[in-house]
């Protein structure tokens, strides 16, 4: 997807723009019958403007559906379907048949404002979650307009417009109220509540099919609510990529007749490449630039060696100029700036006689000077004895690292910043019953977190706290935390477990660290908080543990039991 380089600005965002186009996140969401508001039939069309503000409701002027089916797919589908059916993966283990988002009967008796509130807020009773904290305001309302499309094929969207240009469009003017492109108008008004406004004595439809008057209603919604035929290819759209290359160290200009290079992506690679020469300011500009919501840009330039980047984004809707201004620096080989912001071990029990281990070492550079290593000056990480069956996952030897002894040894520079390097490395080491974990840390470590995932494991080892149950590509792992470590200090624990090896059941399988690479750092980029994961995940393990059972892998009783103890766990993490 994006080139590939020794370093860049915001490296944690681009990493993670790749890593989200290779894979697709996991959830169940929407679970629940839709209700009509109250007296929506009533509702006048021409009634009293709602309080709501264009801000208060979405944040920009128009909800679009082409972003929402992005949401829709992530979030809906394993309940609601692909097509809306209410016939998802996961339906069948819900007390309630999901709403069925392509029966236009329930899509014309809800308003926007109805949808975007129980997406908000969810239905506990028909075990569907909130989505507030987890989204958006701007991607609910985008997901409001997808649902709408569910149940309006492409045809009648275009009857609509025909109907609409005859017969509305000579008093309905872009000048006149109400202005049916405001969403903060829509919102409280249901499909039904417009076709209602049809026979309004001001209008003359009596003779106008039924057909083409519920057309019209669809062509109406999407004036604020942006129509995109679900499965059609996506909408593409003209706009501007513009910014800044400044020198972020103290003192230091830019280089004349630097150049820069826009680059476009999407799930299926590059699509776009584009070379410009900054301005003496450093200030560029990529004009008509074509591009879809789904798309991400980025602006590119090369200084001392080190690319540096942009951070990845997408054109918002309904503007046509995206700020792609980033920062380059000066170089230096002092790595004194250089700190562990966050140390992450994570330990499995997956073959008899051996610990697997995976750390994920998060560095930041306080300076501003980006650190440039060399063989024998780089960022090294000091392995505890014993390990074997090294790997780093998203390196290649004798390129982006070295192995000496004990070390792996870094050699992608570090620019200033928070998170610009992350270093990921698994091992094995000898378990026989305990694991006397031992590692001096060449750097000082902020913090440092400990995850194993054997629950009946005991831990200790001084100044280590328990922080509760974290979920990760849905095994659970007991968590620790401890506080900062200076540099050359020892990280020292101890993991007693009576289990020689385990396999997790309800994980699916085996969590393989030799080959976690993107998925581990997936889970990374997406982890929210561990309530957040595990909101998410229990319907998928509802359903794992019944194909468990189908399979025969485990007892009834038994499958009894552990349901029960998942859904009573689902309902009261919800009810937090």
């Amino acid at each position: 997807m994006w080139p590939t380089s020794a370093g860049g600005d915001n490296v944690k965002g681009r990493a993670a723009f790749l890593i989200g186009l290779a894979l697709l996140l996991a959830g169940c969401s929407l679970a629940g019958d839709v209700t009509p508001l109250p007296g929506a039939e009533a509702r006048p069309l021409l009634g009293a403007t709602p309080t709501l503000t264009a801000e208060e409701v979405l944040g920009v002027v128009r909800a679009s559906a082409e972003v929402g089916a992005k949401i829709y797919a992530e979030r809906c589908v394993a309940c609601h379907g692909p097509a809306g059916d209410g016939d998802g993966e996961q339906a069948a283990q819900l007390p309630n048949p999901p709403a069925k988002f392509s029966d236009a009967a329930v899509a014309r008796a809800a308003s926007p404002q109805r949808w975007f509130d129980i997406i908000t807020n969810g239905r506990l009773e028909n075990f569907m979650p909130p989505f507030g904290q987890s989204t958006t305001v701007a991607e609910r309302w985008h997901l409001v307009a997808f649902l709408y499309t569910l149940s309006t094929p492409a045809d009648e969207m275009e009857l609509g417009e025909r109907v609409f240009t005859q017969q509305c469009a000579e008093c309905h003017t872009a000048a006149s109220q109400p202005d049916f492109s405001q969403l903060n108008w829509q919102a409280a008004r249901s499909p039904n509540d417009l076709f209602a406004a049809l026979a309004r004595p001001e209008h003359d439809f009596e003779n106008l099919p039924e057909s083409e008057r519920w057309a019209a209603v669809s062509y109406v919604r999407n004036l604020a609510l942006e129509y995109a035929a679900p499965g059609g290819p996506p909408l593409e759209r003209l706009g501007a990529v513009v910014g800044r290359v400044t020198n972020g160290t103290a003192g230091a200009g830019l280089p004349a007749n630097l150049e820069a290079q826009l680059v476009g992506a999407d799930e299926t690679g590059i699509v776009l490449t584009r070379t410009t020469i900054l301005k003496s300011d450093g200030s560029f500009e990529f004009a008509a630039v074509p591009y879809t919501l789904q798309q991400q840009f980025a602006v590119t330039t090369n200084y001392n060696g080190v690319a540096y980047f942009s951070h990845p984004a997408r054109f918002e809707v309904g503007a046509d100029r995206l700020d792609a201004s980033f920062s380059l620096y000066e170089a230096t080989s002092a790595p004194d700036t250089l700190r562990v912001r966050r140390l992450e071990t994570y330990i499995l029990f997956q073959t008899p006689g051996q610990a697997t281990v995976g750390q994920l070492f998060t560095f930041s550079n306080t300076g501003d000077r980006t650190f440039i290593p060399t063989e024998r000056n780089a960022v090294t990480i000091r392995l505890p004895a014993g390990a074997q069956n090294v790997s780093v996952p998203d390196g290649v030897e004798g390129q982006t690292y070295l192995r000496v002894n004990e070390t792996v040894a870094d050699l992608r520079p570090v620019p200033p910043g928070e998170d610009t390097l992350e270093v990921l490395v698994s091992y094995q080491l000898p378990f026989t019953g305990k694991l006397a974990f031992s590692q001096p840390q060449a750097f000082p470590v902020d913090e440092a977190l400990l995850l194993v995932g054997d629950a009946t494991a005991s831990v200790s080892g001084a100044a280590w706290q328990a922080a509760g149950t974290q979920w990760v590509q849905n095994e659970a792992f007991q968590s620790f935390r401890r506080l900062a470590l200076s540099a050359h200090e020892t990280l020292a624990f101890d993991v007693t477990s009576a289990n020689s090896w385990q396999n997790v059941l309800l994980g699916g399988g085996v969590f393989v660290l030799a080959a976690f690479g993107i998925g581990w750092a997936w889970w990374r980029i997406q982890r929210g908080s561990a309530v957040e994961n595990h909101r998410e995940r229990l319907l998928a393990e509802l359903a794992r543990l019944d194909d468990a059972l189908a399979a025969g892998q485990l007892e009834p009783a038994q499958h009894q039991r552990q349901r029960a103890k998942l859904k009573a766990e689902l309902t009261k993490i919800w009810l937090k």
